[in-house]
């Protein structure tokens, strides 16, 4: 999984920013295993049983793992969106902490 930058903090989306690959889009979950002669194929393709070669293996891990997590069969998952937001707390900054930083 690769994160995205969102739209309102990139307000020049539709002139073809120049994304560095090293730095902004660095995998945040996890990788392919179930094909490991093309990891590039995406891991929520349900549509195409020839990347789960297993045949015990029709879903994802992705799709497994949120059905573990919400006691469901990964066939009951029809679609999924996932939003991703900072959690960290926000601090006081300057010498008279008058200063506070913390994410949007």
């Amino acid at each position: 999984m690769v994160p995205n930058l969102a739209i309102h903090m990139n307000r020049s989306v539709n002139d073809g920013v120049k994304l560095n690959r090293q730095k902004e889009m660095l995998p945040i979950l996890m990788m392919e295993r179930n094909n490991e002669d093309n990891p590039t194929k995406l891991l929520n393709n349900r549509n195409n049983p020839s990347l789960f070669p297993e045949s015990d293996s029709q879903y994802d891990e992705w799709t497994k793992f949120l059905a573990d997590e919400v006691d469901c069969d990964p066939s009951e998952i029809l679609s999924y969106e996932m939003t991703l937001y900072p959690t960290e707390q926000g601090c006081v900054l300057g010498t008279e902490g008058d200063f506070i930083s913390s994410p949007r």
